[in-house]
Parts: structure tokens; sequence; C-alpha cells
């Protein structure tokens, strides 16, 4: 009874450390995409003119950089697959692989915030003001996004 019972805690926590994994790691455009659209996408059109510009050229700088870090990611991703679906299955090497994952990821998210420090200091009070509204939590005041007017 105790073997049946460590099988299935067993076969649960890969279940659910799998899933993590996807959700954290593993986005459908990619972890490196999913950053730039955000920004791109959602925080430089509310900005002001000069700012978007100033945030643009600081996430065209660290475009190398977030490249590599996205071929990081993919790499740790097919080694986490390669774990899961490896029979005998080995739980060392698995949290290994997932501790790549989460080195992986924390190289994207040092990036980017590398991207946020060299370009609000250079922002005008608008453009601080405006990204500081779409960094609110959600929930606080509507969903993330954009406030105002855009500029054209």
């Amino acid at each position: 009874m105790q073997r049946i019972l460590l099988l299935a805690s067993l076969t649960l926590n890969v279940f659910l450390a799998t899933a993590l994994a996807q959700h954290f790691l593993f986005h459908p455009h990619g972890p490196r995409q999913d950053a730039e659209n955000f920004f791109r996408e959602i925080i430089l059109p509310g900005l002001p003119q000069a700012d978007r510009a100033i945030f643009a050229h600081e996430l065209d700088a660290r475009d190398s950089a977030l490249r590599q870090d996205s071929e990081v990611i993919d790499a740790a991703l097919r080694q986490l697959q390669s774990v899961v679906g490896t029979e005998p299955f080995d739980p060392a090497k698995f949290a290994a692989a997932l501790d790549q994952g989460q080195a992986a990821r924390q190289g994207l998210d040092r990036d980017i915030t590398r991207v946020i420090a060299d370009a609000v200091p250079q922002m005008s009070a608008e453009g601080r003001h405006r990204f500081a509204e779409t960094m609110k939590p959600p929930g606080e005041s509507g969903p993330p996004g954009p406030p105002g007017p855009r500029e054209p």
C-alpha cells in the first residue's frame, strides 16, 4: 500500500511540476517574443513619442542579449522535455532540468530589467507616469495597458 501511495505522489508531483514549468517557461511565441511584444504592443503605444523612442532604443540595444536568453530558454525546454520523456524517470535529472529552466528565465528577467532601468531615468515625467500606470497589478484600475490617449 505504501508503494502505491509513493507512486501516486510521485506521479502527481511530476504532473504539477511539468504544468508549472510549461506555464512559467514555455509560451507559444517564446518568452523573448512575449516580453518584447508586451513592451512594443502594450507599453510603448501609451508613452509620449519621445519616451517611446527612448524605450524602443533600449529594447533594440538589448536585442542580442534577449535573443540569447530565448535560445537558452529553448534549450532548457528541450532538456526538460527529454528528461520527462525518459524511462526510467530520474527525479534528480528532472529537478536539475527545472533549475536550468528557472536560471534561463532569470536571465531573460535580468535583461528586461536592464531595459527598464536604462530607459525610465531618461524619460519625461509624463512618460514615467504613463509607464507606472501600465505596471499596476490587475484589478487596481482596470486591465494593464496604456492609459489615456495615444500620441501619433
